[in-house]
C-alpha cells in the first residue's frame, strides 16, 4: 500500500466544514437496490432500513428554521448528495474483473433480479436488482466523501456516519472470501468493501494510519482477507498503515464461521485482531473483551483515523445473532473510540429490524450517534 508522498492529496476544507460536528451522509440512490423478494423478507436487508434510520436521526436533529430562532450550529449535520466513488477507489481493495462483473451483471431498468453470489451458505442473500450499481457507488462514495469532511485540515468535522447500503464487511477481494476453511460461503448482501475502500483511500490519498473496528455481530470476513493480502505484497521495510479489530459471535454453524483469533507466530497478529465471543455474551462481558484484548492495541497503533464497521445485529433483539447487547453499548464503544482518535468515520454494517422507530436498529444508531459526539456516560470513566 505504500505510495509516494508527493502524491498525496493537500487537505482542504469541505463546504460543510463549519457547520457541525457529526456529519450523516446517505442517498437516495442507495434504495434502489432492492435485492430479491426472498433475500427481503428472510433477513430485513432492504431499502426501509436505512429510510427508517435516518427520519430517526432527523427527528432526534431537526434543522431550525425561523426568522425569530437564532442560528445555532446544528450537532449533526445531514448531507444525502455525496457523489460516486471513482472506480479507481474500488480497484485499490478489489479485483477489476469482480467490479467489471458486477456493473455488467446488473439488470437493465425493468429488469428481474439477477443472483449474484457463488456459495452455497447464505446463497439467497445477494442478488442484483436495477439500480445496484448505483447503490454500491453512492455507498462508497458516500464514505470516501466522509473521509475528506473529517480530514479537511480546518474542519470542525471530525466525525461521520454513513447510513449506506448494500454492506460490505463479508467482501473479499473477488467476493467471497473463506479465508483458511472450506466452508462454502455467500457474500451476505456485500458487492463492495465499503470500509476498506475507505481504509485505502485514506492511506492513498491523505498518507494516514487507519484503525478499523468491526463491532457487527458477524466477523467481517472480507476485511480481513483483503488485510491478509495487502499485507503480503506490502514492502517489508515500509510499516503497514493498517489496523483491523472485529468483535464478533463465533460459534459452531454460526455465518461466517470464520474469526478465529491469531497466534502471535501468525504473520497477520499485528494487524489483523480478532475478537470471538460466545453467544449468549453479555454488556459487561463485551465491554471486558474489548479492553482487554483491542483498546490496548488501539492506542499503541496510535491512528490518524478510526473507520467503524458498524453492524448493530450484535444487539439483543435483533434476532440474527445471540449476543446481549444493548443500546447503550454502542454509545459506549463510540465514545471509547472518540476518546483515542477524534476523527471517526463510521459506515453501516449489518443490523435488520430497522421497519420503525422503536426498531433496536434506529434506538442503537441513534446512541451511536450520542457517542460520537461525546454525549452520556461519565467521559472519565469511558474506556477504563
Amino acid at each position: 500500500m505504500a505510495t509516494p508522498h508527493s502524491a498525496k492529496r493537500q487537505r482542504t476544507t469541505s463546504p460543510l466544514a463549519h457547520q457541525s460536528r457529526v456529519l450523516v451522509l446517505s442517498h437516495p440512490n442507495t434504495h434502489h437496490h432492492t435485492g430479491h423478494t426472498s433475500s427481503r423478507d428472510s433477513s430485513g436487508e432492504k431499502p426501509e432500513r436505512t429510510m427508517a434510520i435516518l427520519t430517526y436521526l432527523a427527528k432526534l436533529y431537526p434543522v431550525s428554521h425561523g426568522l425569530l430562532q437564532p442560528p445555532t450550529p446544528p450537532q449533526v449535520v445531514f448531507d444525502s448528495n455525496p457523489p460516486r466513488a471513482q472506480l479507481r477507489d474500488l480497484w485499490r481493495v478489489h479485483d477489476v474483473e469482480y467490479i467489471g462483473r458486477i456493473i455488467d451483471q446488473t439488470p437493465k431498468c425493468g429488469g428481474r433480479s439477477r443472483h449474484f453470489s457463488p456459495g452455497r451458505a447464505g446463497v439467497k442473500t445477494t442478488f442484483l436488482s436495477p439500480g445496484s450499481t448505483e447503490a454500491i457507488l453512492r455507498a462508497a462514495g458516500a464514505v470516501t466523501t466522509a473521509i475528506d469532511t473529517v480530514l479537511a485540515s480546518d474542519s470542525n468535522i471530525t466525525t461521520a456516519f454513513c447510513v449506506v447500503r448494500p454492506p460490505g464487511h463479508h467482501c473479499g477481494w473477488s467476493g467471497v472470501e473463506p479465508l483458511d476453511t472450506d466452508i462454502d460461503l455467500a457474500q451476505g448482501f456485500c458487492y463492495v468493501n465499503n470500509v476498506m475502500v475507505g481504509a485505502a483511500y485514506a492511506v492513498h490519498e491523505y498518507d494516514t494510519r487507519v484503525a478499523i473496528l468491526d463491532f457487527d455481530v458477524h466477523h467481517g470476513n472480507g476485511t480481513e482477507g483483503i488485510m491478509r493480502r495487502l499485507l503480503s505484497t506490502h514492502p517489508p521495510e515500509i510499516p503497514f498503515p493498517l489496523l483491523f479489530i472485529s468483535t464478533h459471535q463465533y460459534s459452531p454453524g454460526f455465518y461466517p464461521g470464520t474469526g478465529s483469533p491469531h497466534p502471535s507466530s501468525s504473520p497477520y497478529s499485528r494487524h489483523i485482531i480478532n475478537i470471538p465471543l460466545a453467544r449468549g455474551t453479555s454488556s459487561a462481558e463485551f465491554r471486558k473483551a474489548l479492553k482487554e484484548q483491542a483498546l490496548t492495541a488501539l492506542r499503541d497503533f496510535a491512528p490518524t483515523l478510526i473507520l467503524i464497521s458498524a453492524g448493530f445485529d450484535s444487539h439483543a433483539e435483533d434476532h440474527v445473532g445471540d449476543l446481549d447487547l444493548v443500546d447503550e453499548d454502542f454509545q459506549w464503544i463510540s465514545m471509547v473510540c472518540k476518546r483515542i482518535q477524534k476523527k471517526i468515520v463510521s459506515v453501516l454494517e449489518g443490523g435488520y429490524l430497522g421497519d420503525t422507530s422503536e426498531s433496536c436498529l434506529v434506538r442503537s444508531c441513534a446512541a451511536h450517534i450520542k457517542g460520537l459526539l461525546d454525549e452520556g456516560e461519565d467521559s472519565s470513566k469511558v474506556g477504563s
